[in-house]
């Protein structure tokens, strides 16, 4: 199950990222001054992955409803650097 995740997660992220690509490719062939247009594509591409995760906190998928506080996990004798 986690290879399923991972490879969607990969397919996701590939297909955002040609499609900001071919966004700032066509807006720059359209308007002309493609430093400003791919600046604008990306700007505006974040900042609708940003509103996207602050409203997928009120979906209620019917898993736990708070995630774990970072002190209540218990690190790995491996990782500590005393």
């Amino acid at each position: 199950m986690g290879i399923l995740v991972f490879i969607s997660v990969l397919l996701v992220a590939a297909c955002g990222l040609i499609y900001e690509l071919v966004a700032g490719t066509l807006a720059s062939y359209l308007v002309g001054d493609s430093v400003f247009q791919f600046s604008t594509i990306i700007g505006t591409y974040l900042f609708a992955m940003g509103i996207g995760s602050a409203l997928s906190r009120y979906i209620n998928r019917g898993h736990r409803q708070r995630p774990l506080p970072l002190h209540q996990s218990q690190p790995r004798e491996s990782l500590r650097m005393d």
